[in-house]
């Protein structure tokens, strides 16, 4: 798909030389696909009460056993 970059607002021909590369980004202005996207983004980070207290729990089982440890 060829668009003419003179369409999207400014972008003068002289910031174009053979190393440069552009990249577009269309947004579509759809709520709902922006709302499914969000959503997503926000779960692959997010972690319910029980996830980070099995998280707590198994980080303590990590810590050696005995007191201090001599270097």
């Amino acid at each position: 798909m060829v668009i003419l970059l003179n369409k999207f607002g400014g972008i003068k021909g002289f910031l174009n030389c053979r190393f440069d590369l552009i990249f577009l980004m269309l947004d579509p202005q759809d709520e709902l696909y922006d709302r499914r996207l969000a959503t997503h983004l926000v779960s692959l980070y997010h972690q319910t009460q029980e996830e980070e207290e099995e998280e707590y729990l198994v980080s303590l089982q990590n810590i050696p056993q005995g007191g201090r440890t001599r270097i």
